[in-house]
């Protein structure tokens, strides 16, 4: 952004380098192949948003606004930088016109969610994450939607890359999810492949158990994003409590599986939360695998009731206790994992 003062709204308008809203027609562009899918040619449209609005700002247009989203009461987004980043999500369920994130007539999981990042108390990333269920293992018209909204051409992989001198704008597919965001570029600065706030390498290395640990993390979460409510809350509970925990909220821009593998390289523990999900995640495997192979100490928990692993993750976990968060009331089988947690750490 050339002048940090003035807010980009997140419109058409954001995605365009012109001054007036962009909408493609096929009128107007001969070179468009004529759309024959329902999503015809709709664009998004969540123009409350602006980059740089403060999380009160983002919390007073919120179809139920939260209570209080005070920096300090905010989530903290360990995968950049301590607490320099924070963000709140809402799901999508919970905005009266989807039509602003989703084409109309157009199924998306009631789990999918809109995560919005604030860094320096300013907001710079939105981010859509559109869950995989039984009903939509994939979104790919959604996705072509959104790509014709900036007339731009879907890739390979039927995903889409847009960028001009203000900001990203891209898609992504994952095993469990669909990824649509935008970020601010005015804000983010290049670190490795991806676009960062603050760079990796400034990064300081320190732990809440101690100032001579090598780990930037105590603790990293290892979970299913279809069993993300429980997580998550395990995870704030985990922050108010002065761990440093990296989970990923968001899929960094860039390699996925570079950041998943920094984060066990970089974590004293990894919880593993454990569902039939998990197990037969493709991505979570690849974590779990990986923990194994650097014989990372874990702690597995059960995430969904009456689970029990199988397959891969039972040869994984073999006869380690669990700590099951759904035969126990939430506060119980937290304080068993910080038992748990304390019991195993480094002596001082």
């Amino acid at each position: 952004m050339g002048n940090s003062s003035k807010k980009e709204k997140l419109t058409e308008k954001t995605i365009s380098s012109n001054e007036q809203p962009a909408r493609v027609t096929a009128q107007e562009d001969d070179n468009i192949e004529e759309n024959n899918n329902p999503t015809g040619f709709w664009s998004p449209v969540f123009n409350e948003y602006c980059f740089g609005d403060s999380p009160d700002d983002v919390n007073d247009k919120l179809p139920v606004p939260f209570s209080t989203v005070e920096w300090i009461t905010l989530a903290i987004a360990y995968e950049y930088k301590l607490d320099e980043v924070r963000y709140f999500f809402v799901r999508l369920d919970a905005f009266d016109e989807l039509t602003k994130f989703v084409p109309p007539h157009m199924y998306v999981s009631p789990s999918s969610f809109v995560c919005f990042m604030f860094t320096k108390k300013k907001l710079f990333r939105i981010s859509i994450r559109l869950l995989h269920d039984d009903r939509a293992l994939n979104y790919r018209d959604i996705i072509e939607s959104y790509a014709r909204a900036v007339n731009t051409p879907l890739l390979s992989n039927k995903m889409f890359h847009y960028e001009d001198e203000r900001i990203f704008y891209y898609s992504s597919e994952q095993d469990d999810h669909t990824v649509i965001e935008t970020i601010e570029k005015g804000r983010v600065f290049p670190d490795g492949q991806m676009w960062n706030p603050f760079p990796s390498d400034k990064i300081e290395k320190k732990s809440f158990h101690s100032s001579n640990s090598d780990y930037l993390y105590d603790l990293m979460i290892s979970y299913s994003h279809q069993d993300k409510d429980l997580c998550h809350r395990i995870y704030s509970k985990l922050v108010a409590d002065g761990f440093n925990v990296w989970v990923d909220l968001e899929n960094m821009y860039g390699s996925t599986i570079d950041r998943m593998a920094e984060a066990i390289e970089n974590s004293q523990f990894i919880l593993i939360c454990m569902s039939q999900r998990y197990e037969t995640s493709p991505y979570c495997k690849t974590e779990g695998q990986y923990t194994y192979k650097l014989q990372r100490p874990f702690i597995p928990l059960v995430v969904e009731k009456n689970y029990r692993p199988k397959s891969w993750l039972g040869a994984l976990v073999g006869l380690r206790m669990y700590i099951d968060f759904t035969k126990y009331d939430f506060d119980v089988a937290y304080d068993k994992l910080r038992t748990e947690v304390q019991r195993n750490k480094p002596q001082k």
